[in-house]
């Protein structure tokens, strides 16, 4: 069969936007899996649907985005317009789902998290290690990630933290994914789809923080803190947070100097260092941290001093 022109300047157009939109399509594979985990509950409810279609809206959309910015120069002017309007139906999406379902954490998460001090502004950047699992139904097809900073003056956006996802398989050479759904805000903030969904999820996320332990460098000393996140909207249980167990690790160049060891920490925080320049704050059970009126969470601090190495700006 010969094949005109025509069509293989569109089948070349539409191989490019699929490569270039890999990740969303690797989200799109999952959502069979999602339509089980939704008929899994115990009935299958209309806000499921909608649920599940807002995931497939927004894992479509960037591949749309995608096949209109990659279009072939003679038809730029209708893909400048095609592509305001698919910009307009991304951010509509965005919002949409930072109204809904972005709100709830059916899942409980133990995670260890690592700062890595760099010796400047640029070099700072935090590792999060998540261990996912459902808490409502069986299956865990999202998180709600939000780029940790140090407070209202430490801007980041996307471009700033070049935010990296890894999934660690259950069983060698099996196809797991997760990907990004980006939400509107600062600090960054996204969904993250796992495709297939399980009900036990390993990953990690890696991004950059320039300049979150500039007060630190400078000072020699900074207040580190960091807030629960709340249980999800209208959940009706007794957890008081998505969080059951944490740690922090902190790493510091030798070139850089030395953390002094904790006078004083918050009830339930245990730390212990090593030789390799690990600092280990650790939180067995959050539940157990003091709150409000026995519900949420309260933030916990605690104070990090810098011991510079000698010679050291």
């Amino acid at each position: 069969m010969t094949v005109g022109p025509g069509r293989k300047r569109g089948s070349k157009r539409v191989l490019r936007g699929v490569v270039l939109a890999g990740p969303s399509f690797m989200a799109i594979s999952g959502l069979a899996a999602t339509v089980i985990q939704i008929a899994s509950f115990d009935r299958f409810t209309t806000e499921g649907l909608v649920t599940l279609g807002f995931i497939a809206a927004a894992s479509l959309l960037p591949v749309a985005y995608q096949l209109i910015l990659n279009g072939e120069s003679g038809e730029s002017a209708m893909a400048a317009a095609d592509l305001d309007r698919a910009r307009a139906d991304v951010e509509r999406t965005r919002n949409a789902l930072d109204g809904t379902f972005a709100g709830y954490r059916p899942y409980r998460d133990d995670r260890t998290i690592v700062f890595n001090i760099g010796e400047d502004a640029d070099g700072d950047s935090i590792e999060e290690h998540h261990v996912t699992e459902a808490a409502e139904g069986s299956i865990v097809h999202w998180f709600h990630l939000e780029a940790l900073n140090r407070g209202p003056n430490h801007n980041l956006t996307w471009e700033k933290i070049r935010l990296l996802l890894t999934r660690k398989p259950d069983l060698a050479h099996e196809p797991q994914a997760a990907v990004e759904i980006r939400l509107p805000g600062n600090p960054p903030r996204a969904l993250v789809l796992f495709a297939p969904p399980k009900d036990r999820v390993r990953w990690s996320a890696s991004y950059r923080s320039p300049g979150y332990w500039d007060p630190l460098r400078r000072e020699g000393y900074q207040e580190f803190s960091w807030a629960p996140p709340a249980i999800g909207l209208d959940e009706e249980s007794e957890r008081r947070s998505p969080v059951r167990s944490l740690t922090f690790v902190f790493r510091v160049p030798a070139s850089l100097g030395s953390l002094l060891e904790p006078q004083r920490l918050p009830d339930e925080v245990t730390f212990e260092h090593d030789d390799a320049g690990l600092y280990r704050y650790t939180v067995r059970d959050v539940a157990g941290l003091p709150g409000v009126g026995g519900s949420a969470v309260n933030p916990i601090s605690w104070s990090l001093k810098l011991i510079k190495r000698e010679g050291a700006a």
